[in-house]
């Protein structure tokens, strides 16, 4: 299997995949607290369309959440109340405590990442705009 390599034939597989991950989590994340986000996207856009999002799948993990969120998952409303009450069992989960502690656990290895390929100072502003919400 050939890998990402760029003109001076350093590997950037491991890189990009940190920045693809942390761009889900964020985005999952910020579709549901992000006023700004919400204003241009929607509000919890995942519940209308139906997509088992990683704060979904990680509130589902607790049997309290599991029937509850399934069964509004299925609806695909765009009830904002019902999208408010979905949001309220992921916080009870600690969904979103987690997802911050895996954004910040990513976005170190993304800055380590990016010091082994030599260093983008380009890059590492890029993904501090990107991470601003969450120090």
């Amino acid at each position: 299997m050939m890998g990402v390599c760029g003109k001076d034939g350093r590997d950037y597989i491991r890189l990009v995949d940190l920045l693809g991950i942390y761009y889900q989590i964020r985005d999952d994340y910020m579709n549901v607290k992000s006023s700004e986000y919400n204003d241009n996207k929607g509000y919890f856009e995942d519940i209308t369309e139906g997509k088992f999002s990683f704060l979904i799948i990680y509130a589902m993990k607790n049997p309290l959440y599991q029937g509850q969120l399934l069964s509004i998952m299925r609806q695909k409303t765009q009830d904002p109340h019902v999208k408010k009450y979905a949001a309220s069992l992921i916080e009870q989960s600690g969904a979103f405590g987690y997802a911050v502690n895996r954004l910040q656990e990513v976005e170190s290895q993304i800055y380590e990442e990016i010091e082994k390929l030599g260093g983008n100072e380009r890059l590492v502003k890029v993904v501090q705009y990107l991470s601003r919400e969450f120090h």
